[in-house]
């Protein structure tokens, strides 16, 4: 987990990298770097720190898209989803055998 922009007095990290597979991944709210203003900055960051996956929130809307070698995965939002449908949604990503990751959106019904 990583600090949010309402996660007041909580000592969790406001973003960080882990190694998944063959994939470095870097984790981040996503406040931090105007997500509601596009992906951009995000995906600046994190080929700055070797990464080629970004997981990121904030918009409370879903989105798996692979743009300039990163992969932009935001899981949406159980409790107050954003996007035009207005369904909870989630994420399930799944590291294969050969170290391939693959992310799949789920909405609640």
């Amino acid at each position: 987990m990583v600090c949010g922009n309402n996660d007041f007095f909580t000592e969790l990290p406001g973003e960080f990298t882990i190694r998944e597979g063959k994939h470095i991944i870097f984790l981040t709210h996503g406040h931090g770097y105007s997500v509601y203003n596009g992906t951009d900055r995000l995906i600046r960051r994190a080929k700055a720190l070797g990464a080629d996956t970004v997981m990121f929130g904030h918009t409370h809307c879903p989105l798996v898209e692979y743009r300039e070698g990163i992969m932009l995965v935001n899981p949406g939002s159980i409790s107050l989803p954003r996007q035009q449908s207005r369904k909870p949604t989630y994420i399930r990503m799944s590291v294969e055998e050969d170290g391939e990751i693959n992310y799949r959106v789920y909405e609640v019904e």
